[in-house]
């Protein structure tokens, strides 16, 4: 953690200035699997604590406000801001076959058959 990258000396920069008021915010700048990676955190439990604040553990918020270099009571108001206001991060279209929220029709492949 004391290697910092550029994204993360930015991200508290943002948060300095009063640019991001959210948590989910700051995962705009930095990608999330890069947190978790150097947090040593299950990506799936950092996507959870990113969309449900309530769920992040008092040392998460110690291991975070030490890997952005902020002070641990700034993490907690951007989570608390999170919490009370119930924004969510915005879900993020995929690249599907869906279409307007309708399968295209494009047919399923069949199941292969085993000879023998």
């Amino acid at each position: 953690m004391n290697h910092q990258s550029n994204r993360a000396r930015t991200v508290k920069l943002l948060v300095d200035n009063g640019e991001i008021q959210s948590f989910w915010q700051i995962y705009e700048t930095i990608p999330k699997s890069n947190v978790a990676k150097a947090l040593g955190i299950h990506f799936s439990r950092m996507q959870t604590m990113i969309r449900y604040v309530n769920r992040i553990r008092v040392q998460d918020i110690f291991l975070l406000s030490r890997y952005f270099d902020m002070d641990s009571d700034t993490m907690w108001q951007l989570i608390k801001n999170q919490y009370v206001t119930g924004s969510k991060p915005p879900l993020k279209e995929k690249n599907s076959r869906k279409v307007s929220g309708l399968r295209s029709h494009r047919p399923l492949r069949k199941a292969r058959r085993h000879k023998g």
